[in-house]
């Protein structure tokens, strides 16, 4: 995905694995992934720099994540 909006909308389908796949993200904000609970892998891509408060709070199935 390359939006936040994509984000959610692969959360609503139960999508459970997640890359991240544009160097335009370089900071999570707050909450980012806040109730994503389908998501058991997240991949952040490169140049991420930042990882806001909560970022991935009640997400319940997240079992893996890849930090470049």
């Amino acid at each position: 995905v390359s939006s936040w909006e994509e984000v959610k909308i692969a959360n609503k389908l139960q999508i459970e694995k997640i890359i991240l796949n544009t160097q335009q993200i370089t900071v999570l904000p707050n909450r980012a992934f806040n109730g994503c609970d389908s998501f058991r892998e997240i991949v952040l891509p490169w140049g991420i720099r930042e990882i806001g408060e909560c970022a991935f709070s009640q997400c319940s199935n997240l079992r893996n994540m890849t930090i470049p």
